[in-house]
């Protein structure tokens, strides 16, 4: 039988810099509307499926009240370590990003100009 398990959390991200806005939007950009398969091991047929969202807010240099919002669906005993497991892939994402921000270089263009 399907049981359905939703859980939300939040994070504060810093977004005071450049390098730490763009780590923020990647984390949402890598985790918004996500759905993701936890399968144990020994028995595939026990997947619980996983929705992700986010909401977010910018105040203060921090990316504020960034609320994450997890739907799993499955067998019932599978829910409560999914909820865990999917807390550390956000966590995991979060740190991707943050490095994806570090190697990001800012590439300068001027404008092409029109001619009449």
């Amino acid at each position: 039988m399907t049981s359905k398990l939703e859980h939300e959390w939040e994070l504060e991200l810093p977004a005071a810099t450049a390098e730490q806005l763009l780590a923020a939007l990647t984390t949402r950009d890598r985790l918004y509307g996500q759905s993701i398969t936890l399968e144990p091991e020994d028995d595939p047929a026990k997947a619980v499926e996983v929705w992700l969202a986010s909401v977010e807010s910018l105040e203060k240099r921090h990316i504020t009240a960034w609320a994450f919002y997890a739907e799993l669906a499955g067998p019932k005993e599978f829910l409560e370590p999914a909820r865990d497991a999917v807390q550390d892939i956000v966590s995991e994402q979060v740190e991707a990003a943050a490095t994806e921000a570090g190697e990001a270089t800012a590439s300068s263009r001027a404008p092409k100009r029109l001619e009449r």
